[in-house]
């Protein structure tokens, strides 16, 4: 397949680029791709690349920067995976779309572990962006039969990742306390538990369900977790990291880094996805935490 990616300049884009050219497809478009926000630069974008397969990976991203300015998240998450859609729409050839979306989308669940069942709950700006974006593509599927699959994604870290999210901001402490640049080593709430998984597990999960669908195995409106089955506290994170880089330093708690009314444990079903694909994770959370410490040393070594 001739699989285009939006926003592949990003943390997921380029492991995604890589796990399709391993496999036998062909990445095309240009890179990071148009401003989604352009309808006519979306448009153009599509029809010079002419894809089998799209997928989806431009957005705002952040809760923080969406709660901050939620008018853009809209405009990008919602306002932008609709005017892809509607190029895709257009198109003669009309290419499966494979929307990223977002755990967010359940807010704080009730019961665990969660299913693609489970109730939706827009609690903040982004999540609801993220709530809107998927009834877009859903939409697509049900008003034009655009071949559309939603890949509500759990947490997912790994090389390549900025220093603002979680993971990669905590090796990034630790690093510096490794190279006895701080005596410090900050964290949030060390006692949440989320469902992480590696980058490249992710991408690997995005193309199966694309050759999926193609196959006629996965079916266009499908919305489906794409988790590990399995929570990790942030303690345990830590703790990892830091015997990876050999420190011994008790985590101080920085208020700034606790996110109010956050839910204690969040932890997915993949059942769908595995059943549809037969996909399963392969890399365990301590090389994951290793590829993470390794770029936040790279980073310091070059201050």
């Amino acid at each position: 397949m001739r699989i285009a990616v939006t926003g592949a300049g990003g943390f997921v884009g380029p492991w995604v680029i890589r796990d399709v050219a391993a496999h036998g497809h062909e990445a095309v478009g240009d890179r990071p791709g148009p401003d989604v926000t352009d309808a006519a630069a979306v448009a153009a974008w599509l029809d010079a690349a002419r894809p089998d397969a799209v997928v989806h990976l431009a957005s705002e991203s952040s809760p923080r920067r969406a709660a901050a300015d939620p008018e853009r998240a809209l405009a990008i998450n919602v306002g932008g995976t609709r005017n892809l859609l509607d190029a895709a729409i257009a198109m003669e050839h009309r290419p499966i779309v494979l929307i990223a979306g977002s755990v967010e989308v359940y807010g704080a669940p009730e019961h665990l572990p969660l299913t693609e069942d489970a109730p939706l709950h827009a609690a903040s700006p982004y999540s609801l962006s993220k709530v809107g974006q998927e009834a877009a593509g859903l939409d697509a599927w049900a008003r034009h039969s655009l071949p559309v699959v939603v890949a509500r994604s759990f947490h997912h870290t790994g090389p390549g990742q900025l220093p603002h999210f979680a993971v990669p901001g905590i090796a990034g402490r630790v690093a510096a306390v490794a190279a006895g640049l701080s005596d410090t080593l900050t964290t949030g709430n060390l006692d949440v538990a989320r469902d992480f998984l590696d980058v490249r597990d992710v991408a690997r999960a995005y193309r199966l369900l694309l050759e999926g669908v193609a196959a006629g195995r996965v079916p266009g409106g499908t919305v489906v977790n794409v988790c590990s089955g399995r929570s990790v506290s942030i303690r345990t994170i830590v703790e990892i990291l830091c015997r990876l880089a050999g420190v011994v330093v008790a985590p101080v708690t920085d208020p700034s880094l606790v996110r109010m009314g956050e839910p204690p444990e969040i932890r997915g079903d993949p059942s769908r996805l595995v059943a549809l694909t037969g996909w399963a994770p392969s890399i365990s959370l301590e090389e994951t935490l290793a590829g993470v410490l390794h770029d936040a040393r790279a980073h310091l070594a070059a201050r």
